[in-house]
């Protein structure tokens, strides 16, 4: 194949600087639409990311993999409300700007002769306001900074979740092979890494705050060289590098640099505050109060309440707050974290898959340890009555046969339901007292705990 030359612009260096220097000149145009863009789709967004977070939460119990997850969905939610935050100053600031250049348009520059002020407001405003011309070019350039800094800050996040995720496969790895070559000695290796990878991460770190004073050590540069290489490759600096040396060669971006670290820890610091119901009303106090069960619910354990946030996880979903006809029902679903509960109950039991995620595309990533087909019938394998047993279910002190619950695979949720439908004929007609015990599996003992939550829904019929 031939090879061809790159392709440069006419003039060669000069013309690509002199076409750099246009775009520069309308930057802005691409600023305001991309900030319209991302803020629209950001806001859109938002009303999603907590019920998806609290998906993927779900996942996180029973899997490395799944925990992974859940931090990169954290991590994507900060980084979009660090983006959002910004953008929606940066749109703001444009905007004055854009309205100072019209206004420069009709009226030019500021005649402080026509204000006919005293002396003193006349040196004092002739010292701060220059001239318009300068209160322009200084906008454009406060909002240019702003732009091309909200993306650092979200590239900064990403590499620091990054830096947390490779220490902790690093560690994983170190205790998998101890316990392959049973060393005594090598179980401490872990922690040993995590001290030395700590301390070479906060010298990194101290070295970005202070814009690059410890590579200006000269002793130290042969030592902090690696280092310097091993966590910006950690950290994917390579990415965000030439714009992080763009600011700190300039007075203004070194003043944002240095308060990256201090701004995102604001942002998360703001955005982890939550409105309580009022100085009477708490929602963990009266959820922890046994004396409030049977008097005391939440909407989402309600499937006609639940409206459109059908994926926001719950471990019990009943059917309806209010029934006329004499039935209702109450779906438990099967949590990956009750893998412990069914293992410990049935020692005998053998797992289906490895993990909670897996891949059509990747082969044999979540192989599992037994493929068993449905018409072996062998009563060891019985999913669907071990499901039956890791609950209870009580209606007004009354205990309920589990044995004609219902399993049901889910079309919002990636894993399955067991349904028991409540008979209600029987039953006297208002509040209705539906109590759900669930064993969990309780490590330090070796042994199965209860855990109750009482439902109440009214029944009053036609």
């Amino acid at each position: 194949m031939p090879k061809y030359p790159k392709k440069r612009s006419p003039g060669g260096k000069a013309g690509e600087k002199q076409y750099l220097d246009q775009l520069q000149r309308e930057s802005w145009n691409l600023e305001l639409i991309i900030s319209g863009l991302a803020i629209f789709g950001l806001a859109a967004a938002y009303q999603y990311y907590n019920a998806e977070i609290s998906y993927l939460s779900e996942y996180s119990s029973d899997s490395t993999v799944g925990g992974a997850v859940l931090a990169g969905a954290v991590v994507s939610y900060f980084c979009g409300a660090i983006v959002f935050i910004n953008l929606i100053i940066h749109f703001l600031l444009r905007g004055l700007w854009i309205g100072a250049v019209g206004l420069r348009s009709v009226s030019g520059d500021i005649n402080f002769h026509q204000l006919r002020l005293s002396n003193r407001f006349n040196r004092f405003l002739r010292h701060r306001i220059s001239s318009f011309d300068d209160y322009i070019i200084g906008l454009d350039r406060i909002c240019s900074v702003i732009f091309s800094f909200s993306f650092l800050l979200a590239l900064l996040l990403i590499g620091f979740f990054f830096y947390w995720g490779v220490m902790i496969l690093i560690m994983y790895g170190i205790m998998q092979f101890a316990e392959l070559v049973d060393v005594k000695g090598l179980y401490v290796g872990p922690f040993i890494f995590m001290a030395i990878y700590l301390v070479l991460g906060l010298l990194y770190l101290l070295d970005f705050m202070t814009l690059g004073w410890v590579k200006r050590i000269r002793w130290l540069s042969r030592f902090y060289y690696p280092v310097y290489r091993f966590f910006g490759f950690v950290t994917l600096a390579r990415i965000y590098r030439p714009l992080y040396y763009n600011f700190i060669d300039d007075k203004f971006g070194r003043r944002m640099v240095l308060i990256a670290v201090p701004y995102i820890l604001l942002i998360l610091v703001a955005v982890s505050f939550s409105f309580q119901g009022g100085p009477f009303y708490d929602a963990r106090y009266f959820s922890d109060q046994e004396i409030f069960e049977g008097e005391f619910s939440k909407e989402f354990y309600y499937e006609n309440l639940r409206e459109d946030d059908l994926r926001q996880p719950s471990r019990y979903l009943v059917g309806a707050d209010m029934v006329s006809r004499p039935i209702n029902k109450v779906s438990l679903f099967i949590l990956p974290e009750y893998a412990a509960t069914i293992e410990c109950k049935f020692p005998e039991v053998n797992r289906l898959n490895e993990s909670v995620l897996n891949s059509e595309f990747i082969v044999g990533f979540n192989n599992a340890k037994r493929t068993m087909n449905a018409d072996e019938k062998k009563p060891e394998n019985d999913f669907i009555n071990y499901f039956r047993e890791i609950f209870e279910l009580r209606l007004n002190g009354r205990q309920l046969n589990m044995d004609d619950a219902v399993l049901f695979d889910s079309k919002n949720y990636p894993f399955p339901k067991l349904v028991k439908y409540l008979p209600l004929s029987r039953e006297t007609p208002g509040l209705q007292q539906l109590e759900i015990t669930r064993f969990e599996y309780s490590r330090n003992g070796d042994s199965l705990r209860p855990i109750k939550k009482v439902l109440p829904f009214y029944y009053q019929p036609n």
